[in-house]
């Protein structure tokens, strides 16, 4: 028996995207190594990081909450470093509030809940939209302040990872980051790219996703798969390229045959909506035609000094109406 093509479902948003790949505390560890500077790593116990539910920042108000956050010791002092990631893949300007009012939320559960010791809120915002983007983190545009208030301006200390200032040679050679986050890094940096940059984009991801663990692979083939297609520019026959690394060989290809189902059924749709369209516009140039076609007419019996009770006996249209029609037609 033929096995049927695999249902594709939807594929995962730019902030699903991230927070599936970066929810585990390795993968999160492997990317504050990219982000942080040299001294900030010196002080953090990456390999004790913690995941903490995002939930208590906002639990009325649905996703207003940060992507991922982590509890990670300090390895100097009596204090833990709170790891609040923040994901973009588009800017905004309203950036400095959000992680403001996240600090804040953190401090007050903390305090609320009396969890000791002390936590410093480390906030690591991640870009990778299809413009340039220099965040500003300050509660209000220096510009607008005259300088002798300028110092009195809140800023939000963060470090700012924008992949669009990465080169793929850091990504792929850099030490600290493991073969999962250098694929993750590689799709999320490509995936509004130009056309030209797609396939050598494209061998590089398949090159690390066979470096990764087995277990890991299949599920990071079939959602990235879908997340270049449907969210980014990638078109769907070479990011098809990615499924030669999937560890179940017959799976590509019912995903390919999915791939082509979806095509096929918006290819359809397309014509479908195409057709409606036309008769629509068909049906109304034939009204238009025909609005025309009477005012013809009834200048026709006019010219021969008809008058109005008998050109609305034969036309059915009184003097008001042509006057209407005329107007609409610009005669």
């Amino acid at each position: 028996m033929k096995n049927k093509p695999l249902d594709l479902g939807t594929a995962p948003t730019h902030d699903e995207y991230f927070q599936e790949n970066f929810s585990d505390p390795v993968a999160a560890a492997s990317l504050v190594r990219l982000a942080a500077p040299p001294d900030v790593l010196d002080t953090l116990d990456l390999n004790n990081m913690t995941a903490l539910p995002t939930s208590q920042f906002d639990p009325d108000m649905g996703k207003r909450i940060p992507d991922l956050l982590f509890e990670c010791p300090s390895t100097a002092g009596r204090i833990v470093v709170n790891i609040l990631f923040e994901h973009k893949s588009s800017p905004d300007y309203h950036i400095a509030l959000k992680l403001l009012r996240y600090v804040l939320l953190d401090y007050e559960f903390r305090l609320q809940h009396k969890i000791k010791p002390a936590a410093l809120v480390l906030p690591i915002l991640v870009y990778h939209g299809k413009t340039n983007w220099k965040p500003n983190f300050a509660l209000i545009q220096e510009a607008h302040v005259p300088k002798s208030l300028r110092p009195y301006i809140l800023k939000i200390p963060t470090i700012t990872l924008n992949l669009r200032n990465i080169t793929d040679s850091t990504i792929e050679n850099i030490e600290q980051l493991d073969s999962h986050t250098r694929a993750t890094l590689l799709a999320m940096k490509h995936i509004f790219s130009s056309k030209p940059e797609h396939k050598a984009f494209m061998k590089k991801l398949v090159a690390k996703v066979k470096a990764m663990p087995i277990d890991r692979r299949a599920r990071f083939v079939e959602r990235t798969s879908l997340y270049l297609i449907q969210m980014g520019n990638v078109q769907a026959d070479i990011a098809e390229t990615l499924l030669d690394a999937h560890p179940d060989e017959e799976i590509p290809m019912r995903f390919k045959s999915g791939l082509q189902l979806d095509r096929d059924e918006a290819r359809a749709e397309g014509i479908e909506q195409g057709i409606e369209q036309g008769l629509e516009r068909g049906m109304e140039k034939g009204i238009a035609l025909k609005e025309l076609h009477d005012i013809e007419i009834i200048e026709g019996m006019l010219g021969h000094g008809l008058d109005w009770m008998l050109i609305q006996k034969i036309t059915h249209l009184n003097q008001a109406d042509y006057e209407a029609l005329r107007l609409k037609h610009g005669k």
